[in-house]
């Protein structure tokens, strides 16, 4: 060990005292106390939706890849069926940089309307609890839930997910729910406008990133309710139609019969 890194060491553990030279005085130098401080987040990054990334992560962990017959232009498409595995990236507007976004977040869906963008509307603070949570709603109202049955949930009852494990989400538009009820519409199969909220605020992370995005859920299946009531329709329809022909044959053998023997029908 050299002389200045022994002197190092007892600087550093408070071995070492300085003089005033004016007044002869002598004091005992501390260690210094390391701090952590944290200054927040560059105001020029952005939390962003990965829609190319989404799309190839659905495509391949789902080994299908079902899009929209009529696609939207602008807004991607996702199928019922498959798993949902969003993906986020951090964009820094004053450097160029983008990299992906792996820290806890709070994912919640707050507006959404059937068939077009045009009938999209936002939900109230208690639709939204409604909708999302799995600790104010009734289970029958939930339009989403995660892949895996364990998960975390904050004071709301919230899922908390992770950027760097992402679970997976079910679409599941339960009885109550805004999506459970969607009819065909003209060619097009049915399909959901949802709007979609991320936030990392109160994640115990650094920076608080907040986005919020479009999406389109399509096939979404027909509620119980519709389902009955079709399968009665169709059932009814086939009886009617099979009494009506049995109506109609008879017709003709009574027809024929009176044909053959016109005497027993003229007495």
């Amino acid at each position: 060990m050299t002389v200045m890194q022994i002197l190092e060491v007892l600087f550093l553990s408070g071995f070492i005292r300085t003089e005033n030279i004016l007044t002869g005085a002598s004091a005992l130098i501390s260690p210094p106390v390391s701090n952590t401080v944290h200054i927040g987040c560059n105001p020029g990054k952005h939390l962003v939706f990965d829609v190319k990334t989404t799309l190839e992560q659905s495509a391949k962990l789902n080994q299908r890849n079902f899009s929209c017959v009529n696609p939207d232009p602008v807004i991607p498409c996702f199928y019922y069926k498959n798993t949902f595995y969003p993906s986020f990236l951090v964009q820094d507007l004053v450097s160029g940089e983008t990299y992906r976004f792996l820290d806890s977040y709070i994912l919640k869906v707050v507006g959404g309307g059937p068939y077009s963008r045009d009938n999209i509307h936002l939900y109230s603070p208690e639709e939204i609890l409604r909708y999302n949570s799995w600790k104010y709603s009734s289970q029958r109202d939930l339009v989403w839930a995660v892949k895996h049955q364990s998960f975390k949930i904050n004071k709301e009852g919230l899922i908390i997910m992770h950027g760097n494990k992402n679970a997976g989400i079910r679409w599941v538009c339960k009885n109550k729910s805004p999506c459970s009820d969607v009819t065909f519409h003209g060619q097009s199969s049915p399909r959901f406008y949802f709007v979609i909220k991320v936030s990392s605020r109160n994640m115990k992370t650094n920076c608080h990133y907040s986005s919020q995005f479009e999406i389109i859920v399509h096939t979404i299946p027909l509620s119980v309710r519709r389902k009955v009531i079709i399968q009665t329709m169709t059932i009814t329809s086939f009886f009617s139609v099979l009494v009506l022909f049995c109506m109609v044959q008879g017709l003709k053998q009574i027809v024929t019969i009176q044909s053959v023997f016109p005497c027993l029908f003229n007495v």
